[in-house]
């Protein structure tokens, strides 16, 4: 029996039944109107030998899109374009809705812990959720993956998912447009959809039958890029957005064009895990770890500083605090160095190096800089106003370079900070330069 005779066959028990034409894959898949017994799935069987075929009740797989029953592995079908639609075709678009509404809910709540507080910065292509969810079905079927790789590699497919994902990204309240580009964004942190995987309901209700030989086949196909890493169809607002199919360095090469070692430590010790990215004197970038065992200073400080005002401790929420508070610096006007490479899964990021002396350096160098620190008393207030807080207000934070100020190392900065975190900023901005000259007691003095 053919693809399409088989196809025709099972539509008589179901309510839409999807035939699949795809390369080397043919296959059906029904959604019966009711769960058969086995003396009916023999003959099934029997009938559709010759043909790949997963049938299941419409309620199954209606479970798996309200509540992930099968944990989606059911329902991510719906995503594949079938060669032709038998049954009722407003139901299976009423589906096809609903498959890639859930996608979006389940990729973009794990997103939003990913990116932490910079979950507002995450742009992404209309079906970035859909291929994640074909992702989850590329792994768990392995003798789909052919099939799954060949449509990636087709554009009307893209053009197809990417029209059904639009049409429903337009429906949620949580998502928005990008003016003036093909992106969305987050407007909300959308609520963890609801769970409950019954995989002994799953096995009794599906049945897959599909030739051996399919599964060892695929095995050996390696993944399309996109099914590898879906965050390829995403970026920040204002930076790169790292992938992990390749190595930092090599990616932050493609943005700067220098190909270097990160040769010379920068500011490395108990207080930073940084290092510049160094070739023949011209120094692009600045790369930050977030995640390093010199970043337990901050577990040090949360303990000592008892009633003062408490730093950030996980490394993704430094590295988001970061990224996010350098973004709303630059929109309010502050002088700030561009991100250019973050890398949330690595707990990685590359900001622009700024040439200049930092307030430390002048220190070390007059002793008492009184035009620089009068104007970062200045720049503090201006900080204060506007609502923010830095917290970590030490002098190598800040680079004087060419009449402006760039302020650094945003890891701890926060909105509305309280009366105590204001004093604190202005605490430790006018005291620590003095531990800078511990043989000088009379410039101390003065500084202080």
């Amino acid at each position: 029996m053919t693809l399409h005779e088989c196809a025709r066959f099972l539509s008589r028990f179901s309510l839409i039944t999807l035939a699949y034409n795809l390369g080397r894959l043919e296959l059906v898949y029904s959604l019966l109107e009711k769960k058969i017994d086995a003396h009916e799935l023999e003959g099934m069987k029997m009938v559709c030998s010759d043909v790949d075929v997963i049938v299941a009740p419409y309620t199954a797989v209606e479970a798996d899109i309200s509540w992930g029953e099968a944990g989606g592995i059911l329902s991510s079908f719906l995503l594949l374009r079938p060669t032709t639609l038998y049954g009722d075709k407003e139901y299976y678009s009423t589906l096809l809705a609903r498959i890639v509404d859930r996608a979006y809910k389940e990729t973009l709540y794990r997103l939003a812990g990913l990116f932490d507080i910079m979950w507002d910065r995450l742009w992404f292509a209309a079906h970035m959720p859909s291929i994640a969810f074909l992702s989850l079905l590329a792994r768990l079927y392995p003798w789909l993956r052919p099939t799954i790789n060949a449509m990636l590699y087709c554009t009307s497919y893209h053009q197809w998912v990417s029209k059904v994902s639009a049409k429903v990204a337009d429906t949620i309240e949580y998502v928005s447009r990008v003016p003036g580009t093909p992106y969305y964004k987050l407007v909300s942190k959308p609520v963890k959809p609801s769970s409950e995987t019954n995989l002994v309901s799953l096995v009794e209700a599906i049945q897959i039958t599909v030739d051996p030989s399919r599964t060892l086949e695929g095995l050996k196909e390696k993944l399309h890029p996109l099914l590898r890493d879906p965050l390829l169809l995403a970026k920040l607002d204002s930076a790169r957005l790292a992938t992990r199919l390749l190595d930092f360095q090599d990616q932050l090469f493609a943005i700067t064009g220098v190909k270097a070692e990160l040769t010379r430590i920068y500011r490395q010790g108990i207080v930073r895990a940084a290092a510049r990215i160094e070739a023949k004197g011209y120094t692009p970038a600045i790369v930050k770890w977030y995640a390093k065992p010199i970043a337990l200073k901050w577990l040090l400080v949360y303990i000592l500083a008892l009633h003062l005002p408490k730093p950030r401790i996980p490394p993704r929420k430094r590295l988001a605090a970061e990224y996010k508070y350098n973004r709303l610096l630059a929109e309010k006007g502050y002088d700030v160095p561009r991100p250019l490479l973050i890398d949330p899964r690595r707990l990685v990021s590359a900001y622009e190096y700024i040439e200049g002396k930092t307030l430390s350096d002048l220190i070390r160098e007059k002793a008492v800089p009184e035009e620089e620190l009068t104007r970062l008393g200045g720049l503090l207030a201006s900080l204060h106003r506007d609502n923010i807080g830095l917290w970590d207000t030490n002098p190598s934070n800040f680079v004087f370079s060419q009449d402006k100020i760039y302020v650094v190392d945003l890891e701890q900065a926060r909105e509305n900070p309280s009366l105590a975190e204001k004093a604190w900023d202005i605490a430790l901005a006018a005291y620590y330069p003095s531990t800078l000259l511990p043989r000088k007691p009379e410039a101390r003095a003065r500084l202080l």
